[in-house]
């Protein structure tokens, strides 16, 4: 006979332990549910019986234990390894999968009904509605927030401890409010060749060092490209730099400066995609299976970039590009509610943005317009020639629906050859006001200077950085 498998067990051992889940799991429970096991269908038989006889709260681990080795001695010991097994009924991952485990066992009793009746018993039953009352089955009794009886959940979790992910630069944190927010769909826009896979992959590194568990997903650069860049920045070197160096040394100091950086908490998974090969359902099981397969569940994603994705229901001839990109965004920005996680992608500015220079705008997005309106923060990043032999980039706040620092503008430095960005002078977001309008050569000439100071953050500096976010 097959052994009992560990949800098995933890469906068994949670009606014991956990008050809330037993009073779900016990009305909706079938002795059909485990047609592997006799066992199984013995100990479930004998739980509804003693349920039905003396009520739900009556059951104890003693009680159906003596009532299955009277009647069944049989089953006892397999009775007593579901009460033994090391399961603990708070733990999101074991409800979830003990919670999609009987959505599969109530979706399959639907099918098997539908399965055994002729058509017109078919036509004349309600197996919609029960396949989505299967499909709806949740150990979530709650359904949104009870706003005057929820003071609390306001202030401790919505209030208090909104979750953020500071960026590992002071610039960037001031004019996000202190970092991106979960969830929310953040973008990037930058007019061609600006720099949209420096800064994301600088930032996944920063986060990775910050000791979040980080997810990038490239459709331009394969995984290998990516992974140089990130090199390239731990490591502060240039590619031929890296290039040059022995793989003795090369090996060496990668063990001595980059994974001791990264440490035991922080993790860095890059996974590439060929373009227009990925939706965001496929996103969704890609996170799945990493978290099955490899243990591993993401805090934050980076998409580089969103308009390399498709819609769930595949290009539609009737649609324009900028249709398309809106549907995609918003189904991306869907993953990232439903996570709870921050999504950073990147957009591409159309010509006109690329001769504007500080001056872009939203209407600046290329086809991706629609892009815009579903994302929670647009973040524009331009560089001048001036600019760029300076090593600085012009970042400015375009969206958010956050407060405050919407048209703020900062300068942040960058070093292209070794694939960073850093903090530069003031990291004070400039907020233009009515007859106090910045030009951006006046501007410029607060930060040109202090590049040369700051160039050379190590991946260490950014841990003592944004200590004081944390």
């Amino acid at each position: 006979m097959p052994s009992l498998n560990d949800v098995d067990k933890a469906i068994i051992k949670s009606i014991f332990i956990n008050k809330d889940v037993r009073g779900i799991i016990v009305p909706k429970m079938e002795v059909k549910w485990f047609r592997h096991s006799t066992n199984m269908q013995t100990i479930t038989k004998t739980i509804k019986d003693y349920v039905n006889q003396w009520g739900i709260d009556s059951i104890t681990p003693s009680s159906i234990g003596n009532e299955i080795n009277n009647k069944a001695p049989l089953s006892f010991d397999d009775f007593k390894s579901c009460i033994e097994f090391d399961f603990d009924s708070s733990s999101e991952y074991w409800l979830k999968q003990v919670e999609q485990y009987i959505k599969y066992k109530l979706v399959s009793d639907v099918g098997s009904k539908i399965e055994s009746d002729n058509f017109d018993q078919i036509i004349n039953t309600s197996y919609i509605q029960d396949l989505a009352e299967a499909e709806s089955f949740t150990f979530n009794t709650t359904i949104g927030i009870d706003y005057a009886n929820s003071c609390d959940l306001i202030h401790d979790e919505i209030i208090k401890n909104e979750k953020l992910f500071p960026t590992g630069l002071v610039c960037l944190d001031n004019l996000l409010n202190n970092g991106f927010v979960a969830p929310s769909l953040n973008l990037f826009l930058c007019p061609t060749n600006v720099g949209k896979t420096l800064i994301m992959s600088a930032l996944a590194k920063n986060m990775a060092v910050m000791g979040k568990r980080v997810l990038y997903i490239t459709f331009e650069d394969g995984e290998a490209a990516i992974a140089k860049r990130i090199t390239q920045n731990l490591m502060d070197a240039s590619g031929n730099e890296l290039k040059a160096l022995p793989k003795s040394t090369f090996v060496d100091r990668f063990n001595k400066e980059v994974a001791p950086i990264l440490g035991s908490s922080g993790k860095l998974m890059i996974k590439e995609f060929p373009e227009y090969t990925l939706n965001s359902i496929q996103l969704e099981q890609l996170i799945k299976d990493y978290k099955t397969k490899q243990k591993f569940d993401p805090e934050i994603i980076f998409v580089d970039y969103i308009a390399c994705m498709t819609p769930n229901a595949g290009f539609s001839s009737k649609d324009n590009t900028n249709t398309n990109l809106a549907r995609i965004s918003s189904e991306i920005r869907a993953v990232s509610m439903k996570l709870k996680i921050p999504i950073v992608s990147g957009a591409q500015s159309n010509r006109s943005g690329l001769e504007s220079g500080s001056e872009l705008g939203i209407t600046n997005m290329a086809d991706s317009i629609g892009s815009g309106f579903k994302a929670d923060v647009i973040i524009g990043v331009t560089q001048t020639e001036e600019e760029q032999k300076s090593g600085l980039y012009c970042v400015k706040m375009l969206k958010t629906r956050r407060a405050g620092n919407k048209n703020a503008t900062v300068y942040m430095g960058c070093n292209i050859e070794k694939q960073k960005i850093f903090d530069v002078g003031d990291t004070t977001p400039k907020i233009p006001t009515k007859g106090n309008e910045m030009t951006k050569e006046t501007n410029l000439n607060d930060y040109v200077g202090f590049k040369t100071n700051v160039e050379n953050t190590t991946a260490s500096n950014v841990v003592s950085q944004v200590a004081d976010w944390d």
